[in-house]
């Protein structure tokens, strides 16, 4: 899995998804970790 940008500011538990995310990657189970560069 490969995480493109928009992991926080999208929801209720922005801290829980950074958590995941880093976690999948840190694991092996996500490719990279990669940070949106536009505003919404």
């Amino acid at each position: 899995m490969t995480f493109l940008g928009d992991l926080v500011d999208r929801g209720p538990d922005t801290p829980g998804v950074l958590r995941l995310a880093m976690a999948m990657v840190a694991a092996g189970n996500a490719v990279s970790c990669a940070r949106a560069t536009g505003s919404a």
